[in-house]
Formats: C-alpha cells, sequence, structure tokens
C-alpha cells in the first residue's frame, strides 16, 4: 500500500508512465475517451493497455496515434487473489510491445497468458461467461434455485464455491455491464434475458459481496 500513489492530476498521472491500464467500466465510448485523453499526455513509449473483460482492443485502437503500443491486458478478480493475467493484441500491435508487457506481468507477479488473437471474453472469462450464462438461464426459467445449481457445480467438479458465489464476488453490477455490452454486440437474445435479471438484482443495491447481499447474504445479522 505505501507504494500505491494516486491523483485526479491527468498530467501528473501521465507524466514519466511506463504503462498506462485503463479499468473504467464496460463503456466503448468512455474507454476510447481515456485513451484520447492520455495519449498526448504520455511519453512516446509509454505502453497503452485496457483492462477490459469484453471488449476486444481493436474497438479502441483506432482513437490512437501509435496504435502498435497498445494491447488489453487483463486482470482477474481479485488481483490480490488471482495471479493471472490475459495479454490480447489487436493486429497492428507489435512484438516489442508484446514482450514488454510479458515482462511487466510477470515482474508483477501475474502468470501472463498470451493469446493469439483476438476474441471477445479472453479465455478463462469466456469459459466463465458460459457456465454464468448457463446458470442464470436455469434460475430465470425457474428449473432450479441458485442454491441447488450451486451445490451441483461443488459436488461434481469438487469446487468449493458455484457459479452464483463467483457472480456475487465478481460483483453483479460488474457483470450486468460485461454481459449487457455483449448481449448488444451479439444480439443474443438469452443474454438480453439474463442482463434484466441481474438488473432485478443491481436496481436493489443488491451486488454481492462488496454490497453484503447478492444472490446470497453475507451480513452478519
Amino acid at each position: 500500500m505505501e507504494r500505491i500513489n494516486y491523483t485526479d492530476d491527468s498530467v501528473a498521472a501521465a507524466a514519466d508512465a511506463y504503462i498506462l491500464i485503463e479499468s473504467i467500466p464496460e463503456n466503448l465510448e468512455a474507454k476510447r475517451s481515456v485513451f484520447k485523453l492520455f495519449e498526448p499526455l504520455c511519453p512516446a513509449d509509454t505502453i497503452m493497455a485496457t483492462n477490459s473483460s469484453s471488449i476486444i482492443p481493436s474497438k479502441i485502437a483506432d482513437v490512437l496515434k501509435l496504435p502498435e503500443k497498445f494491447l488489453a491486458l487483463h486482470f482477474h478478480t481479485y488481483v490480490w487473489e488471482m495471479n493471472i493475467v490475459d495479454i490480447m493484441p489487436h493486429p497492428t500491435t507489435n512484438k516489442k510491445t508484446v514482450d514488454q508487457t510479458k515482462l511487466f506481468a510477470l515482474s508483477i507477479k501475474q502468470v501472463p497468458i498470451l493469446m493469439k488473437k483476438e476474441s471477445p471474453g479472453f479465455i478463462f472469462t469466456a469459459l466463465l461467461s458460459s457456465l454464468n450464462n448457463t446458470s442464470l438461464s436455469l434460475v430465470r426459467e425457474d428449473v432450479a434455485t441458485h442454491n441447488e445449481i450451486d451445490k451441483a457445480w461443488r459436488a461434481a467438479m469438487k469446487m468449493p464455491i458455484g457459479p452464483f458465489a463467483i457472480m456475487d464476488y465478481i460483483g453483479l453490477d460488474t457483470l450486468k455491464d460485461v454481459c449487457t455490452y455483449w448481449a448488444e454486440t451479439t444480439g443474443d437474445e438469452e443474454v438480453l434475458k439474463n442482463v434484466d435479471f441481474l438488473n432485478t438484482y443491481v436496481e436493489k443495491g443488491h451486488l454481492g459481496i462488496k454490497s453484503g447481499k447478492g444472490f446470497y447474504n453475507y451480513t452478519k445479522d
């Protein structure tokens, strides 16, 4: 904690930056605006990276004058417990940028997962999204309760928690944002229905562990 500095001054934040990592909600235009703002303020050799969990980097790269210095560097929740990070280049990312980003990931004790090409959702997140969407559909269609679905997953896969506990861990508002972007991009009707279902929790402030209640209750009283 003593090594972390923070500022709301864009110029100060960009000065002498080796790498800039954007980590704001899943809104494409908002993310593009961050890089439009910061690229002119950063040194020419600064690596630009997005921590987006669903937006491929080529959707952002065209706002940059040096797109070859840009890629996706996706950390997993929570970063102090999960030690893998996805590296996803876009078609014009150069090899030096990829190599430097991999070294940076290793220097902060992360395990870099290098992707050969762009793919929405990366690797683990793509697998997890399929599990989450199927689980949400089963509850939404009243096939089973979230407790029973988690029980099935824990018992069959010998895992400590199930998909609904995982979703609470991620944050239902974050999950809704990711699902919304994916649904709007693909037009998947099932995902759209699951977004509406998640929103019934988000509107009540039931966001998961961080709010004390989501699919499960985390308060002591």
